[in-house]
């Protein structure tokens, strides 16, 4: 329903929602201690995204960030 209020097409969120699964993987694969510098600039290209297209706030990527640092201490 979400997606017919915004005027989405199913081609654009269904990428959109490939596209959150692949963050979500990379997201994991730097939370268990990867930090492989090609890993890392995915996972901050796809926050760096998200936060631009409004899928999400600067709170959130914030969080994330956050979230991150304190899996590395």
């Amino acid at each position: 329903k979400l997606d017919f209020e915004l005027g989405l097409t199913k081609e654009i969120t269904e990428q959109k929602r490939e596209d959150f699964k692949r963050f979500e993987l990379v997201r994991g694969i730097v939370q268990a201690g990867n930090n492989n510098p090609e890993v890392l600039e995915e996972l901050a290209y796809w926050l760096a995204t998200f936060q631009r297209d409004g899928l999400l706030d600067r709170d959130e990527v914030q969080a994330i960030l956050v979230d991150l640092i304190a899996v590395k201490s």
